[in-house]
């Protein structure tokens, strides 16, 4: 999934200027950060890259790191499509204007490499300043965002060389006369850009868009954009000032960051249209203020990157001295239902000072993040913290040898990627292949049957350890056609998540991936299930009498549990499945990943 941030300065006469940055959290293979001074502070701008180890997050540099870039003003933001194959730059070079960089990336070291082409051309020099990459999550399409004229430039993306070419009616209109924040959503329908009338603040708001699957092109949604209110509580009398964005994994809920109240605003997405209604649990109030956020990969936890502690004006900011502590990282969990926040532990101290970008792996297991100042706000120390998440309450625990230094001059932006072949990189082990109940070769005793009526159709289940849930399967007869939506639920009807199945056989196992992997606990019962719209499916009746299914650490659970098995609901949208009858077994099963 990506993700933006923003870095709010304060100059003379304490007047806020925007910088851009962005962070894209993929999976714990290498991490990438540009820097504006090389490594040592005395080198051109650069980016740098570390390989991560698996087991315990740590960093460590790749072969020929730093990567010199085509820019001269060290301002690069990055973005790297969701294979892990390509990563980009926005640059901005004297004599020749504004360019986009393009890299593959080595799957065994994580070395860049110039893909061919590259630099890519964006806008004229002194009229263009592409600041906001990201990539679509289907790795077909590149969008960078021009602060200076508040349009969006739209790139087809090479899916062999990484090569860029611009989209028909390229550049898109942002709706907004200063966009400060660009993002796509984790389905890929939609796309969000936030930002102000004025830079100080006044009326900000949400423009969104609808992604052409086809050709990348964006198309406005009815009632764009969406205001983003005054907040008669705050001190601060200049309205919101819109500074960052984000969405769930599951595409629900939509997050923005309101630097002038703090602020954080929720909005409902609506799945069919990508239309924003502003949630009732908002505004909520946070008086340490926000530099960057992110959420995990299974939508149960924020973290927030703070401002300065207790400081809520421009003035508080400079001169830097050492009277501000370490700022820290703040954890909020998230309802599941509503998309409130509330906090779920005590904030985690950063390593060093000014932490920015924020990042947490695909797998839940690492977050990472630049701390731009390093100590006592030298510039010459900017360095990378390193975490590991407690999956139960998100809490953080410094890896050990962290922070792992970034040279001179961090400039705002971090990417956690996986190598194009999903595994781990830079020398580790690749992890298994996932696990399921039952082996692909297992088959139904009566593979059709139906009272062709729509229906939700179970499993329940639980491990030995805790993983992850990456997707969900469900065995297919010939006559079960029509729209198959796999979901994931918690033993008292939470849903976790959901994904639609595409590329289906006329028969056989099924299966399809969340967009996120979803983070489950040993020994506790969760459902998986498929909604079926024709109302057939295949069926053992009696399988769970006496006995469930085990695959270690898998396990579906037998009738004699005090949970009965295959659970079922009728009902034209998905539903949480419930019912059971004559302990049938209806062939519906799990992805995980320890």
């Amino acid at each position: 999934m990506i993700r933006k941030v923003l870095f709010l300065s304060c100059v003379a006469l304490f007047l806020c200027s925007v910088y851009s940055a962005q962070v894209r959290a993929q999976n714990a293979g290498f991490v990438y950060v540009t820097n504006s001074q090389g490594s040592n502070g005395t080198g051109t701008p650069a980016i740098l890259g570390f390989a991560v180890n698996p087991s315990s997050g740590a960093l460590t540099p790749v072969p020929g790191s730093p990567f010199q870039v085509p820019a001269d003003n060290g301002k690069s933001t990055l973005a790297v499509t969701p294979s892990g194959r390509f990563l980009y730059a926005a640059e901005s070079v004297s004599g020749t204007g504004r360019v986009a960089a393009g890299y593959s990336i080595d799957p065994n070291t994580g070395a860049l490499t110039s893909v061919p082409g590259s630099p890519f051309f964006v806008g004229g020099f002194g009229s263009t300043t592409p600041t906001w990459l990201v990539t679509h999550p289907s790795g077909k399409f590149l969008y960078i965002m021009d602060y200076s004229n508040a349009g969006i430039f739209a790139f087809a993306i090479d899916q062999n060389t990484g090569a860029l070419t611009p989209t028909p009616n390229s550049p898109f209109s942002s709706q907004q006369a200063y966009p400060t924040a660009l993002i796509v959503d984790a389905s890929g329908k939609f796309a969000y850009i936030i930002g102000n009338s004025a830079r100080t603040g006044t009326q900000a708001s949400v423009s969104a868009y609808r992604i052409d699957s086809s050709s990348g092109a964006l198309i406005l949604v009815p009632g764009s954009p969406f205001l983003i209110p005054t907040d008669p509580s705050s001190t601060n009398k200049n309205g919101p000032l819109a500074t960052w964005l984000a969405t769930t994994p599951d595409s629900r809920f939509l997050y923005v960051s309101d630097y002038n109240q703090l602020d954080l605003w929720t909005f409902a997405i609506d799945g069919a249209t990508g239309a924003l209604t502003l949630s009732p649990t908002s505004p909520l109030h946070m008086p340490h203020g926000s530099n960057e956020f992110t959420i995990d990969p299974s939508g149960l936890f924020a973290y927030f990157t703070s401002l300065y502690p207790n400081s809520t004006d421009c003035a508080n900011f400079f001169p830097y001295t050492n009277i501000y502590a370490p700022d820290s990282v703040f954890i909020y969990s998230i309802d599941q239902s509503t998309g409130a926040l509330s906090p779920a532990s005590s904030p985690m101290q950063a390593a060093a000072y000014q932490p920015y970008p924020v990042a947490v792996d695909v797998s839940g297991r690492f977050a990472y993040v630049v701390n731009l100042q390093g100590y006592n706000f030298d510039p010459n120390s900017s360095n990378i913290s390193a975490y590991t998440i407690d999956s139960h309450s998100g809490a953080l625990t410094q890896v050990f040898g962290s922070p792992f230094s970034a040279g001179a001059n961090a400039q705002y932006t971090l990417v956690v990627t996986a190598g194009p072949n999903g595994g781990s990189s830079g020398g580790g082990t690749p992890p298994p292949p996932p696990q399921s109940i039952w082996a692909s070769s297992a088959t139904p005793a009566m593979p059709d049957a139906g009272a062709d009526s729509a229906v939700e159709l179970g499993v329940s289940f639980n491990s030995d350890v805790s993983g992850y849930i990456t997707g969900i399967r469900f065995y297919k007869s010939p006559n079960n056609t029509g729209t198959h939506i796999g979901h994931l639920w918690s033993n008292t009807g939470m849903l976790l998540a959901s994904a639609t199945f595409s590329n289906e056989t006329a028969s056989g196992w099924q299966q399809v991936s969340f967009a996120a992997p979803v983070a489950i606990t040993a020994n506790t019962v969760y459902r998986a299930s498929y909604h079926s719209t024709v109302g057939h499916y295949s069926l053992t009746s009696g399988y769970f009498a006496s006995s469930g299914a085990d695959n270690p650490p898998l396990h579906a659970l037998a009738n004699a549990s005090s949970t009965p098995d295959g659970p079922y609901c009728y009902g034209s949208t998905s539903c949480f499945p419930a019912n059971t009858y004559h302990s049938t077994n209806y062939w519906v099963d799990v992805l995980f990943q320890h």
